[in-house]
């Protein structure tokens, strides 16, 4: 399992501090992506507001998740060996209670094929690669808040 994370400044920074002086907790999203340069474009997207791992397959997904409960997942869909759907179908089989978000990223930009994957794997949305830094930060404000 390849494992990055990402901080301010190269500083894992988990607790930052606000304008009104409050402490709070960075949080943390891991992308699943069998593409590097996806992980990497994400990466660079995302990491300077948010704590971001990377992992490159399902199986690494789902081994992550043993030991660690991210606040959001983006999880490509089409990945060889276990797709998107696959891997979100183990998540909420294997893991107890599961509740963490998950976003499809997809190149499939065809209406169809996002609406019936949306139907059958019910995942808490979906974007379209390669996705802009505002495109990014947009959907994890939406979910995360």
């Amino acid at each position: 399992m390849t494992e990055i994370q990402v901080g301010f400044g190269g500083n894992m920074g988990e607790i930052q501090e606000t304008d009104e002086g409050l402490v709070q907790k960075r949080k943390h999203i891991l992308v699943v992506d069998d593409d590097a340069g996806q992980l990497a474009l994400i990466k660079e997207n995302l990491s300077e507001f948010y704590k971001v791992t990377l992992v490159k397959s399902g199986s690494d997904c789902l081994k992550y998740l043993e030991n660690h409960k991210p606040d959001l997942i983006f999880l490509d869909y089409m990945m060889p060996e276990m797709d998107g759907a696959q891997t979100l179908d183990k998540m909420r089989k294997t893991i107890p209670d599961f509740s963490i978000p998950v976003v499809f990223l997809t190149g499939v930009a065809d209406r169809e094929s996002i609406i019936n994957t949306l139907v059958d794997s019910m995942p808490q949305g979906y974007m379209v690669k390669p996705a802009t830094k505002m495109e990014l930060v947009c959907k994890v404000i939406g979910i995360l808040g």
